[in-house]
Parts: C-alpha cells; structure tokens; sequence
C-alpha cells in the first residue's frame, strides 16, 4: 500500500493553507534582485524581504530559501519536507515556517526571519551574550533534536536519513535571544549521489556517519565546542593546513584528556564569567558527544546536563550565602590540623565542601570542591570594613587570575568561602630555596603575566564593574593554584574609583598599603591612580627575577627602602643583570638534563625595561598597563623563541651522523619538543624558529 507521505495530491491538499503565490514572493524579493539576496548554499539561494500574509493583513520580514533547479528535487521529497517542518511547528525552538511555493516549476520554501542572526555570528564574540544566555541557547537547540529524534522513533516523523545539517549556522536566534533551529531533511549523500557531486565533509560531520540520530549528537557536541572555545571550527580546520575536517575536534579531545591544558583551549572571556561548576559540566558533555558513537549520549540525557548546567549557571551569578554548621563541619569546628594560614586578622582553613553545600541546594550533584576558609577573628571595625570590601569587590570580579569567591557567612562569625590556591603564596616561594629553583624564566614570566592581566582587568571599566585600586599588590597577595597560575587575592584595602577614569586621581581619606611596596608619591601626597598599582607591580616584577622578597637583606642593606630605589640604580647604571637570580642562569630544561636554557638575553632585557619603567617615582611616567602587557608577552616570546632554537640545534648536531637513516625518528622528535615548548607557553614561534621547522620537515 501506497504511504500518504509520499502521495503528492494527497500532500498538496493537505498543505494547501500553506501555499504561497509565486506572485506575492517575487513581490517580497523585489523579483529577487541582488540587494535582497544573501548567500548562496549547497542547493539554495537565499533571500530576505517583506511578504504580506493575507490571513492577518501583516506584513513580516521573511528568508526566502529558492532551491536550484540543479538539485533536482521531485515534487513528493519537497512536499515531504514541508510537511516535516508544519509537524514541528509548534515546538518552541523550530524555526517558524510560514509557506511554501511550488508554481511554474519552483520550489521555494519561506521562513520568518530571526532579527538577532545565528549562534555562529556570537561564536568569536566575546560580549555579546553571557554564558548563561548561550547555554540557554544550546539547550533550546537540545531541546529541538531531542524533540526530533523523539518523533522519530515514536514513527511520528519519518527518518531521512538523519542528516539535518546541524551546526551553529543553523541555530537561530530570535528577539528574545530564544533558538531557532533550521533542520535540513534530506540525506545529503543521498541527493548529491543523485546530481553527480562529491559528498563533502564538514567540521560538524561524524567520522561514523551510518544515518543513524548519533551524528546530531556528533554534530552538537562540535557546537558545543565551538561556545566553550570561541573558536569555529571551520576556521580551526582551515588553519590546520587542510589535515582534516575533524582538525578542531581532535584539538579540544586531547587537550580535554589532557586535564593540565584544557584551560588552554577555552575562551579567556569565557573564563572571566562566574562558570566554575557549570563550565566543566557542559565540556564533559561536549566530549562525550565527540566520542565513538556507541558512547555518546542520547539527546534527552544531553537536555537533562544542560538543564542543570543552566540551573547552576544562574545560581553562580549570585553571591552565596553557605550555613555556618556546613562550614563547622568541614573545617572540624575550626580544628588546628585544618589551619594553613594565621594573621592579625584571623585564620585560614582547607577544607572540602559539596556543590550542593556552597549552594545550598540539595537538588544540585554531589560534587564536592576544595576551599580556603577565611575565618576573621579580630573584631573592630577596621576588619568589619575590610570584610566588607572583600565581600563586594571579590563578588563583583570575574576573572581567572583573580581569587574566586563561593560565598560567606555572617551567623555570629565573619567567613569568607574562597578558592584553594594549593601552591600558596607567591612570597612562599620566593622565600624557599627549594620551591624557586623549579620556577624557570617562562614560567616566572607566565607568572608576571597573569599578575598584569588581572591588574588590567581591575583598571578598567566594564558593564556594571568599576574601576578598582588595589592598593596593596604585593607577592604575599599573589597567589597559585596547582597549575601555577596566579590569583591576586585580599581586596580589604582595595578601593573603587568614584569616577570609574583611571586617568583621573582620588585623594582618600586613609593611606594604605605595605611599605617597600606602596607607591611613595601616593604615601608623600596622598594621590592615588591606577598607577599606584603599577608601581608596586614592578617591586614584585624585580622580586620574581631575583628570587627576593622587596625587604631582603641583600635590598635593605643597600638601601633602606629596600628593592625599588636599589633596582633603579641597578638599571640606571647598566648593572641590572646583577640582580638576576643566579639559579636561573644554571637552567635545565625538563627534556633534558644536560640541556642549559637560561634566559634569552632580549628577553631579560625587555623584562628589565619595562619593570624599571613601573618602578618611576611620579605616576605620570609609569608605563599603562596594556603597553606592560605587550612587553611581557615580547619578553615571553623571545624566551620560548630562544629555547626552540638550542633544543633544534642540540638534537639536530647530536644525530647529525645518522640523519640519513633516521630522519623519520628526528622529525618525531622534534614534533615532540615543539608541542612541549608551545604547552609551556601558547604563542607563535617567531618567524626565524618557523624557518628551522619548515628545514627538517616540523609542520
């Protein structure tokens, strides 16, 4: 028997209400002329303009899909498709269909239009939307194949394949930033068998591909990808020099697997936005859908991770308030074994807390997180403000090398909840013989870095974030996490900038700040700017090239205002590389130990630079903080860019004699000390190291 589906004159009836006159679209399009049209697809071209609808006497802005006669689309597949669309009309995030055309040998289908564009417009837009709003987003595209294969498999829907073409051009975005999802029907490989066309792979095709509802999962997981990393991924793929159309794909999956550098690979903007508990929650699922596809998950359980994901989300936009018997139960009741830090303030405690303790909520998983518990003792009202200030200056602070708040708890006690650094202070490894020899060049410049950059983020102003005035950077306040990236922590001094112009100055009513490190035309006149800041940057900038604190003996002696005027008169001189630690110049390499690579000398040089530039002593004369910035990352550059070389020319001589027999082995080698450098620090190899690559066949 005959299926109604495939039945044009039963088809055609049924979607008669739909049909539009050829007559009405060539009004809308203006006979499709250029300023209308909008790109051509695989099969369509693709219009925009203003249709009337008779039934409502409106008009609406439409796109206007006008398939190629080249496709060669029969009358029952286009029908087929119509219907497909009309059955899934009523969910929240289709893509509206308003009608169709079919007269004089066309086959046309009409869409409303989306005013906000497609999710892949905001993939590299890192202020558009929030992460909350493109989580939104992605479960409502969830929510729509989930409906889809839903249908499918009830018999609702007939399967075509399950090729619709998923991808992030593809998600639309309504008014209200809601998705809309276009879902392309057909069976690709199907019709372009049928008009002589090669199948062609994109970033979002599944390896696997069998036509089974797996490959949306493959596809969506890319897009995934695509929001956690701001990168598309056809752009990844082109870059890669055409190694493949799963390039990008296989980039996320290792760094993902490789838990030290999955930070490497996601957003920064993203990573300034709170997403602590969520984030990891939806690159899992991400990862999971790239997997062989017996292992990915299905759609509904896709809906369900995002859907608290999204859930947890919005609970981190707000500062939370944990109970003080969680927090007694955790630390033991304040026990001694549990303290890692005293000061006249109080005490600071490691403990583990749940999500679902920190948030208060029982429904959230059981995940559970380390934590530093600041447990302020001293009561007077100078800790009362500081406790205040860490409160609101911390909450309102998103970025990655800035110290985390989970919450706080006032019931009788004064506690703040923050992020583990588990490495401690940096002027604990300044301090210990032991711990700063590990610290090589790249990673104490990676270190300064991080400082400068969330230093940069606190001087500027953005959205509802003001201007803010440490006032007391030191490398007692700078803290690491097990990864050595760098927290700047303790904003009890801190101050907000009325006027949120950093070129402009504040004259508080209070001095503050530690001397050896507090800006002395601020501490003489009581001017207070951003600059401020700097100046006491660049005291810790010299500290962490001499692995010395700003009051060592060594300093003092010289001078007894310590570092600052010593390594001004240092530099002045031209005697500055005396003040470079001794151990850094006897470096070694983690591959090998025979290997010295200490600093470069353009990169001390840079470095020094622009440190003793910080350490001017009128704020006018201090360099701003972008411009520090660009000197550290030349500095960096230079640094890695030196290491390439030597490790290359050491390999390269050591093997010389057998380079004809093992040359195959060499390259693998040597692709293996590049991708160790670059992990060590992100950045393009300058152009005379690219050089030697491209010699001895690095790709």
């Amino acid at each position: 028997m005959e299926n109604p589906s495939d039945n044009v004159a039963f088809l055609s009836s049924k979607l008669a209400p739909l049909r539009i006159a050829i007559d009405d679209i060539v009004s809308a399009t203006d006979n499709f002329s250029k300023k209308n049209f909008i790109k051509r697809g695989h099969f369509t071209d693709i219009y925009k303009g203003k249709l009337l609808l008779r039934s409502k006497e409106d008009w609406i802005d439409v796109v206007i899909r006008r398939y190629l006669p080249s496709f060669r689309l029969l009358q029952n597949e286009f029908l087929r498709e119509i219907q497909k669309h009309s059955d899934l009309i009523n969910h929240t995030n289709t893509l509206p269909i308003v009608g169709f055309c079919d007269e004089n040998g066309e086959k046309i289908m009409v869409f409303e239009y989306q005013q906000n564009g497609s999710l892949e417009k905001y993939i590299t837009d890192p202020t558009a939307l929030t992460w909350s709003q493109k989580l939104k987003i992605c479960l409502g595209a969830a929510s729509f194949l989930r409906h889809v294969h839903e249908n499918i498999e009830s018999g609702l829907q007939q399967n075509n394949g399950f090729d619709h073409e998923i991808k992030s051009s593809k998600i639309l975005l309504d008014k209200d930033w809601e998705a809309r999802v276009f879902c392309f029907g057909f069976d690709i490989r199907h019709y372009v068998t049928r008009i002589n066309l090669s199948f062609s792979r994109s970033s979002y095709t599944d390896p696997e591909y069998n036509g089974s509802h797996m490959s949306d999962v493959y596809a969506f997981g890319v897009i995934l990808f695509e929001v956690i990393c701001g990168k598309k991924a056809a752009e990844v793929n082109n870059k890669d020099g055409g190694s493949g159309y799963d390039s990008f794909v296989r980039m996320v999956k290792k760094h993902y697997e490789d838990r030290r550098t999955l930070n490497d690979i996601i957003n920064p903007d993203l990573r300034k936005q709170k997403n602590r508990f969520s984030l990891p929650i939806v690159s899992e699922i991400a990862y999971n859908c790239v997997q062989e596809g017996s292992k990915r998950p299905s759609m509904n359980r896709i809906v369900e991770g995002l859907e608290q994901a999204l859930y947890i989300s919005l609970k981190e936009e707000k500062l939370m308030e944990i109970q003080l018997d969680v927090i007694l139960s955790a630390t033991n009741k304040f026990d001694e074994t549990c303290c890692i830090g005293k000061g006249g303030y109080g005490k600071v405690y490691k403990a583990q807390l749940y999500l679902s303790e920190i948030m208060n909520d029982d429904k959230l998983p059981r995940y559970r997180t380390t934590v530093a518990i600041k447990h302020i003792t001293r009561k007077d009202e100078i800790v009362n403000k500081e406790f205040r200030d860490d409160l609101e200056f911390l909450h309102g602070c998103d970025h990655p090398n800035i110290l985390h708040l989970f919450g706080f708890c006032v019931e009788g006690e004064r506690i703040l909840v923050c992020e583990y650094a588990s490495n401690g202070s940096l002027d604990d490894y300044l301090e210990s013989v032991d711990k700063i020899i590990n610290l090589t060049w790249d990673q104490r410049l990676k270190m300064c870095l991080g400082i400068a950059n969330g230093l940069n983020y606190l001087h500027k102003a953005m959205g509802d974030k003001r201007v803010i005035i440490h006032r007391d950077i030191k490398s007692g306040n700078i803290l690491l996490d097990e990864n050595l990236e760098v927290k700047i922590a303790d904003f009890g001094l801190s101050i907000f900038h009325p006027t949120n112009n950093p070129e402009s100055t504040i004259y508080p009513k209070i001095l503050a700040g530690t001397p050896g490190y507090a800006d002395p035309e601020y501490m003489k006149t009581g001017k207070l700017r951003v600059e401020s800041d700097i100046y006491s940057f660049g005291v810790v900038l010299f500290e962490i090239l001499s692995g010395k604190l700003a009051y060592d003996p060594f300093y003092t002696n010289q001078h007894e205002k310590g570092l600052a005027p010593t390594a001004r008169k240092h530099f002045n001189n031209g005697t500055i590389m005396e003040l470079v630690d001794a151990r850094l110049m006897n470096e070694a390499h983690e591959l090998s130990s025979t290997l010295k690579l200490g600093p470069d000398k353009r990169s001390l040089v840079a470095f020094c630079e622009v440190a003793s530039k910080c350490l001017a002593k009128t704020q006018v004369l201090r360099p701003k903080m972008n411009f520090i910035i660009e000197e550290l990352v030349k500095a960096l550059h230079f640094q890695v860019s030196h290491c390439f070389k030597v490790m290359v020319t050491l390999y390269l001589s050591y093997i010389y004699p057998y380079y004809h027999i093992k040359y195959f082995f060499i390259v693998l080698k040597l692709n293996n000390i590049k991708h160790q450098i670059t992990r060590l620090c992100p950045l393009t190899i300058d152009f005379e190291s690219t050089l030697v690559c491209k010699k001895i066949g690095i790709r």
